[in-house]
């Protein structure tokens, strides 16, 4: 009769996990220790070893997994796409300082504009720090980064 109580049990499908399995199941997709978890959850360590061996609970651990992902995967792109659009607005500003890079000087035939040199290089010393985060970026998005001609700087 016994046998045949345990032929009947294994053909019936299995209950799903408690709220404490999948709490524990969360606490492990955050990266707790065995121990923690079943100290926070109020079971015995065993029964965490227990739980880890079984499909529903390693399938609730990458969900977790999945769900804890994905907003870091938007923060990401949204913190990048900021990160460019204030390098644009920086670059902006760099061309304007480029444009208006000119001092007035006087000379003995009278007020002359003249390029403003270290108003100039500063200008370089920023494109050049630039470039390579410009060309990192390229690389990321899998594109070419386009071709920049070299900057010199004149005494």
């Amino acid at each position: 009769m016994a046998t045949a109580q345990r032929q009947q049990r294994s053909a019936q499908p299995r209950r799903s996990f408690s709220a404490r399995a999948r709490r524990a199941a969360a606490l492990a997709a955050q990266g707790h220790s065995r121990k923690e978890i079943a100290a926070l959850i109020g079971v015995a360590p065993g029964t965490i070893s227990v739980w880890k061996r079984h499909r529903e609970w390693q399938a609730e651990v990458e969900r977790w997994r999945a769900l804890a992902e994905a907003p870091n995967e938007r923060r990401q792109a949204r913190l990048e796409l900021e990160s460019l659009e204030a390098s644009g607005e920086a670059l902006e500003q760099l061309r304007l300082l480029l444009e208006s890079a000119t001092k007035r000087v006087r000379t003995s035939s009278g007020v002359q504009e003249v390029p403003d040199w270290p108003a100039l290089k500063a200008c370089r010393l920023v494109l050049a720090a630039a470039a390579p985060a410009v060309a990192a970026l390229y690389a990321q998005a899998g594109e070419a980064a386009p071709s920049v001609p070299t900057l010199s700087s004149r005494p």
